[in-house]
């Protein structure tokens, strides 16, 4: 995460900015650039979010098959299968793994069949449970190799304890 200050002048009105936005090329997605050599998955969703500095987080994962996903029997995901990769988690300052990830889809775009409502539960490698509601302000779809289309959005993301931040998450 990096923190960004400054102004954005737009039609006219000067809005200050102060906020930590992500920077990160870590999706590990296969780079074949042939369309139909492209790694068959279900929709993967990559959720960075930053509480301050005492919670952060950064998740690349889908929905797990037992919650009745709308890929469902679309992909062939073997049972036991591990739902996420790269996942990191700052808690209270200290980098703490992050054991288990569970992604729950509540409402889907009607177009664009991304989730716009979600729950994110993350077991990190002390035993503690950190949950979160995400809902999507703005999406849109974006385009940026031959072999991946993603919708690209603005999320809320509130925790356990009421707080908010609001992170780009893509899928």
């Amino acid at each position: 995460f990096m923190h960004c200050t400054g102004e954005l002048h737009l039609h006219g009105e000067t809005l200050a900015v102060d906020c930590h936005a992500v920077r990160d090329r870590s999706w590990n997605q296969v780079r074949t650039e042939d369309p139909g050599g492209a790694q068959k998955s279900p929709p993967i969703g990559w959720t960075p979010a930053y509480f301050g500095p005492d919670l952060a987080f950064n998740v690349t994962s889908f929905e797990a098959p037992d919650g009745d996903p709308a890929w469902l029997g679309l992909y062939d995901v073997p049972d036991g299968a591990p739902t996420s990769y790269y996942k990191w988690l700052v808690s209270n300052g200290e980098l703490v793994e992050i054991v288990e990830v569970r992604r729950t889809v509540l409402q889907y775009h009607p177009l664009l069949n991304t989730a716009i409502h979600q729950e994110l539960e993350l077991l990190d490698g002390t035993g503690k449970r950190h949950r979160f509601e995400g809902r999507s302000l703005s999406v849109t779809p974006m385009h940026s190799w031959p072999n991946i289309g993603f919708t690209d959005s603005v999320h809320r993301w509130e925790d356990e304890q009421g707080r908010v931040t609001h992170c780009t998450y893509q899928e």
